[in-house]
């Protein structure tokens, strides 16, 4: 059955949407812009996005400008992912500038053959709590929430990327380096 897919990048000066249906064999491109935000108003922004954008989709995804992410390596002393879940903010909590009780926090092991090696995510959960409220405000239920960029590593990965690489995502006022 086809579907709508959108996925939205909450930018640092701007909102770019892209929306897909999905057929049996191939996803074709129903909806795209990309929208200023004057002011870094959020919330004019998604006014304009959801005004643009006809029908729904059935499922959005959503990613975040980096700068709103702490990223730290980490070697954990077990590879199992419900301890290192467990443990990974106490592991966290000499090395954030604010205390883990105000973070939401996620991780990537790092390396196939050693899960124990990680990448840790951690953004404040106030943060979290401003980007949902305003996409609610929109009737936009993100299934994910991911971080700008991000979500082209894996691909790149599939591809056969060799194992050292360097990605820059390139902003208006910002980029990314992903080594």
């Amino acid at each position: 059955m086809p579907a709508r897919i959108t996925g939205i990048d909450m930018g640092e000066g701007h909102i770019t949407a892209v929306q897909v249906m999905t057929g049996l064999t191939n996803y074709e491109i129903s909806f795209c812009a990309k929208i200023p935000l004057e002011n870094g108003d959020m919330e004019a922004g998604l006014d304009l996005l959801t005004d643009s954008i006809h029908p729904k989709s059935d499922r959005y995804f959503v990613s975040i400008p980096p700068s709103q992410v702490s990223f730290r390596n980490l070697e954990m002393p077990f590879e199992d992912a419900k301890k290192i879940r467990q443990t990974l903010p106490y592991e966290l909590e000499t090395l954030l500038p604010y205390p883990v009780e105000e973070i939401v926090t996620d991780f990537i092991a790092t390396r196939p053959d050693n899960a124990n090696e990680i990448l840790s995510a951690s953004i404040k959960t106030e943060a979290v709590s401003r980007y949902l409220k305003a996409l609610d405000a929109h009737a936009l239920d993100p299934e994910l929430i991911s971080v700008s960029g991000l979500s082209i590593i894996p691909w790149l990965l599939k591809q056969g990327a060799p194992d050292h690489f360097l990605l820059m995502n390139l902003e208006e006022k910002t980029m990314t380096l992903f080594l």
